[in-house]
């Protein structure tokens, strides 16, 4: 009466577990590629949202009428521009932890998938993974700011928005 395992018991097994460990393995590199995919897609929704705030809550409080295009003209209604400049209205007086005391020819263009806010002589990079931004004057002194970003990972993500500068005078 001896106990234990033939040899042919012993090589289905291993068989098996390979099998079964295979199919394990390719589930869970799937389910971290997925979240490497959802993590790089929520970055790339962050961005887009943080760029929109800042470039709708600042021209909102436009005080004059903006003009469009990298060469900026008078912005016509229905024709869709790469780049904004306005003025935008300060407090007086003006708060010492303000960064940024220049309120002429803000300006916020789109170029070599970069988008950039210019301010007096300093320019800043907002986001770099840019594939589209347009200012659309939908109406007079109403716009359509439309961003597009592109991720690491193939992924894209639009983001639209609306702006009516207030106007807002001293």
């Amino acid at each position: 009466n001896e106990h234990g395992f033939t040899l042919v018991e012993i090589v289905i097994s291993i068989v098996l577990m390979s099998i079964i460990s295979l199919f394990s393995i390719q589930y869970l590199s799937q389910v971290a590629r997925m979240n490497q995919t959802v993590i790089a897609q929520k970055a790339l929704v962050d961005e887009a949202k943080t760029v929109m705030e800042f470039i709708t809550r600042e021209l909102r409080v436009g005080i004059n009428t903006p003009t469009c295009g990298t060469s900026p003209v008078t912005c016509v209604v229905g024709t869709e521009y790469p780049a904004i400049t306005f003025d935008r209205y300060l407090e007086s007086p003006v708060s010492a932890l303000r960064k940024d005391v220049n309120a002429t020819a803000i300006k916020y263009a789109f170029s070599a998938g970069a988008l950039t806010r210019t301010s007096g002589a300093v320019t800043t990079t907002l986001a770099t993974n840019v594939t589209g931004f347009t200012v659309t004057p939908v109406s007079a002194n109403f716009y359509k700011v439309i961003l597009t970003l592109a991720g690491s990972l193939g992924q894209n993500f639009t983001l639209e928005s609306s702006v009516k500068p207030r106007n807002i005078t001293g």
